[in-house]
């Protein structure tokens, strides 16, 4: 059963786009989410083709001109670590894995991101092993980024 939830997940991370941040298929990092509003708010919410910029490649929505603003004078203050992709993923499975914008961490003033749905006959929340092992999944994350942040996702 995990083989085919990890199967699963490759073949959804290797249809993303192929670049170092996680992005849909229109290039639009996270979904469209706000980076700076996990930091501000204290939660995931929703931005706006309305305040746009472009960083790294990738189109990032904002909910508010000024969360564009402090993106743009402090983008990699804001920048997810792993480009947005899984963290558990990278660090676990060595692999970029999608990620559910609301399943997130904030950690020592860096954002986390995680996995979060089918997985077989259920769910399964990669933010919830994470949790029990952040230490060492966390020296594996930081080394494994290294590469993978320069490798494509193949389609």
């Amino acid at each position: 059963m995990k083989k085919l939830f990890i199967a699963v997940l490759m073949a959804t991370a290797f249809s993303a786009n192929a670049q170092e941040i996680y992005t849909n298929d229109q290039g639009v990092a996270l979904d469209g989410y706000d980076v700076v509003a996990y930091f501000t708010k204290g939660e995931p919410v929703k931005g706006s083709s309305q305040f746009t910029t472009t960083y790294k490649g990738a189109t990032w929505y904002f909910a508010t001109a000024g969360h564009r603003d402090l993106f743009k004078a402090k983008s990699k203050a804001y920048e997810p670590e792993c480009g947005g992709w899984c963290a558990w993923g990278v660090a676990e499975k060595n692999t970029k894995f999608p990620v559910d914008p609301n399943t997130f961490k904030i950690s020592d003033g860096k954002l986390y991101l995680f996995y979060n749905g089918p997985f077989g006959d259920g769910k399964f929340n990669a933010l919830e092993p994470w949790n029990k092992d952040e230490k060492r999944l966390m020296k594996n994350m930081e080394k494994n980024w290294v590469t993978l942040s320069k490798t494509s996702v193949k389609n």
